[in-house]
Order: C-alpha cells, then structure tokens, then sequence
C-alpha cells in the first residue's frame, strides 16, 4: 500500500434536498474535522398515529448534534460505541416530553457514517442508507438491506397497483403503505427483523461496519459516496445508473447536485408512479462525495 504525502489536496462535496413539492428535509448531512455522516429519518403516514408530537426532522436534528459531538470529543473510538452514545442521549431528551417513548411508535432515522482515522477509513451504516467505496479497480458497497426484507408481499401488492395506474392519490394506496409501516414498526429494532437509530441504543451493536486502509492504489480507498435512499433507490428506479461503479462516475463528473437534478427531473415525469413503481412519489435525497485525498473537511461554497 502506498499513501501519498500531498493527500490534504482533496475535497468533499455534497447535497441535500428535500422531495419534490416538500419545504422541509428529514435528511441531514454532518461533518467534523475527520468524519462525515447521512442521516435519513423515516417519515410517518398522516393515517398512523405517533408516541408524542416528536417527529423526523426533530429526530435527526438532535441525532445529528449528538452525533458531532461525540466524534469530536472521541475521533479515534468505536463508532459503534459513539453511535449507542448518541441514540442514548436522545432518547433521555425524547423521554422528557413523550408519554410512551418505548412503544415503538417514535422517531427513528438511518445512519451512515465515515471517518478517517490516520491511514484507515471507518465505516459504519445502520438501515438503508449506502456507502460505495473507490478502490481503483472495484467500487464495494456497504448497504444494510435488512429493513427490505420487512413484509415484502406489501411492497409488492404497492408496486403492482401502481404499475397497473392507481396512482398514489388511490385510497388503496395510502392503506398499503400504513400496513407496511405497521409492519417495519413491528419488526423495528429487534432480532429477525431490521436495526435503526431509534429507542433501543442497543441497535448501533448491530449496525455494519469495516475498516478499509487509505491510498491512490488498489485496494485501498481512494473515494467514497454516503448516500441516503432517495439516492440510492431514485438512481435505480429510474435508471439513471445500472450499476454502482456508473453512479460513482457520474458522480466525480457531474457532482451531487446533478444527480439529484436528475433525480427529480425522472420522478416529476412519473408522479403516478406507473413507469417507476416505488412507495413513494419522491423522497428526500442527501449525498457526499469525499476524495480520500483530503485530510480535512470541508464545506463547499
């Protein structure tokens, strides 16, 4: 493995948006001085009722506060630990205010977090957001699929309804998908079904992680994508890209803010959802593009 001296001549990049014909963003993006993370809350059908008036945007705002700071404070330590941390902290501020913060039926977001540590890069994801890795001659993925697995026949019954032109307006629709909640709910944070940052701290010891060394020569890691799964299903949906090595290329071409044009350019031309069956018309999309080249973060102007 080789690493260059001059790796403090990169950059990071990076967008977040909320969905098409929506003001407010239930992603958020973070950064400290050596990691970056994509939060992605899950947002609650009007049909379902919740624990307390805490909703997603109020989630990943504390999440993401407590999160920073305890990177900060801890850059070199177990981001499974950091990440139990913050749920924990949380949840005691959920618990001030909410009659019945434990019954399942609160808050709850994705997390997928990077950090440069000396030569390593740190990974962590919990739900479905996606890390793609640039070796140089291969792009790897990192992508917690459990929560897919969930009541599977509904989105199956979802998309075909709308391939067959119900649309989303269909009050069928709106059924199936709080069946589908009430589902993910029921199997939320616990064995056999799928992990997220929620009520249980517990959730981030099951989150995926791995350590990859840092350089210009394969295998090592020369470039990453967080994405939320606005991205990542919006860019296959709509077939944008076919594989992960093409959206990891247009992204160093054309940058994050034109995927995501183009994301929503294909899902204004299909807001039935007939051509591209998916459970919602649009979703909020976030993703960062760090070339390991650099050794600090950066906003971008």
């Amino acid at each position: 493995m080789t690493v260059q001296d001059d790796i403090a001549a990169g950059r990071l990049r990076w967008a977040s948006e909320p969905r098409l014909h929506r003001h407010v963003n239930e992603d958020r993006v973070g950064m400290t001085q050596n990691a970056v993370f994509v939060l992605d809350g899950a947002t609650t059908p009007a049909t379902l009722s919740s624990c307390c008036d805490k909703d997603a945007s109020w989630y990943v705002d504390r999440l993401s506060t407590a999160i920073t700071a305890r990177l900060e404070n801890d850059q070199h330590g177990d981001l499974r630990r950091i990440l139990a941390a913050a749920i924990s902290h949380v949840q005691a501020e959920h618990a001030t205010s909410c009659p019945d913060p434990t019954s399942g039926r609160g808050p709850s977001s994705t997390v997928a977090i990077a950090r440069r540590r000396g030569r390593c890069l740190d990974l962590l994801v919990l739900g479905d957001s996606t890390i793609l890795l640039d070796h140089g001659d291969r792009v790897t993925t990192v992508s917690d699929t459990r929560l897919t697995t969930i009541a599977s026949h509904l989105r199956h019954e979802i998309k075909a309804a709308l391939a067959n032109g119900h649309g989303y307006g269909h009050h069928d629709h709106e059924h199936r998908r709080a069946r589908l909640v009430e589902a993910e709910r029921a199997h939320r944070n616990r064995d056999g079904g799928y992990w997220i940052a929620a009520d249980k701290p517990q959730a981030a010891n099951h989150a995926l992680t791995a350590t990859h060394p840092i350089g210009t020569e394969a295998p090592s890691v020369r470039r990453l994508v967080l994405m939320s799964d606005g991205v990542q299903r919006g860019a296959s949906l709509v077939s944008l890209n076919d594989a992960d090595e093409h959206l990891l290329a247009a992204l160093a071409e054309s940058g994050p803010e034109e995927c995501i044009r183009r994301i929503r350019a294909a899902e204004a031309k299909d807001p039935d959802g007939r051509h591209y069956p998916r459970t919602k018309p649009s979703d909020d999309a976030s993703l960062v593009v760090w070339d390991m080249a650099s050794a600090t973060l950066a906003t971008p102007a």
